[in-house]
């Protein structure tokens, strides 16, 4: 989702020539980004990836552009594109950081949010809300032009590309190889088990709630997840390697 809406940014800023993509920024400095006059879009994941964000929005200086998605298959792209087991996943507490990756940026003034599962197949719609929300003027017909270059077919065939290449990503370290398991929404049906879909619904169950994912799993599964959870932090206190930092 938020590779979608990078890509969207950069395009509507670079086609109206009011700025240009950067690209992944592992950590900057938004007094060093900033080009008064010019839109400068970079990728992040939290805001910490970027000094001194808040006095930045707070000020007008920066716009940030988000997305959220059904955690549970937020879980399963992770898994997938770096090859994690499921106790991995937990032991390195991704839930809770995602979690609070999502409270921290909705803290924050000057966001445009939106809903994967409400423009993944519709993203001319997100386009022309970005266009809005960056106060650029370009015509409706352009704007929808450049959507056309980034549904998920496009996406898909970009990442063909790569792989034919040899590459692991594009330049601009936006793309990988395996960036995109499905792209669908409710992978998580079938790529988890139920004590695992359980955990998940019970440690995010208020944030699902509020954000109208229904829940799928009894209170059982939901059990059996948090037993499996705390003995998944059990065995990790035991065992020296630590599971890989993803963010």
């Amino acid at each position: 989702g938020s590779t979608l809406q990078y890509h969207l940014a950069t395009s509507l800023v670079e086609a109206s020539g009011v700025g240009e993509g950067i690209g992944w920024v592992e950590h900057g400095d938004c007094r060093e980004l900033d080009q008064p006059g010019r839109f400068r879009v970079v990728k992040v994941h939290n805001a910490e990836q970027l000094d001194g964000i808040e006095e930045a929005l707070r000020e007008g200086r920066a716009l940030y552009i988000y997305s959220y998605r059904d955690i549970r298959d937020v879980i399963v792209s992770i898994q997938h594109k770096w090859k994690l087991s499921f106790r991995q996943v937990l032991q390195a507490c991704y839930i809770d950081f995602i979690l609070q990756s999502y409270t921290n940026w909705m803290a924050l003034p000057g966001g445009h949010v939106a809903k994967y599962e409400e423009f993944v197949h519709a993203p001319a719609d997100e386009a022309l809300a970005i266009a809005g929300h960056l106060g650029i003027s370009l015509p409706a017909d352009k704007i929808v032009a450049i959507a056309a270059q980034h549904t998920l077919d496009a996406t898909k065939s970009r990442i063909s590309s790569l792989r034919v290449a040899g590459q692991d990503t594009t330049e601009d370290g936006i793309l990988h190889s395996n960036h995109v398991f499905s792209g669908a929404s409710g992978q998580w049906r079938g790529a988890l088990k139920p004590y695992q879909i359980g955990l998940l619904e019970q440690k995010a169950r208020h944030w699902l709630a509020q954000h109208g994912y229904e829940p799928s799993q009894s209170c059982f599964w939901r059990y059996v997840g948090l037993v499996y959870f705390w003995c998944c932090l059990k065995v990790l206190k035991g065992r020296n390697d630590a599971p890989p930092k993803l963010f």
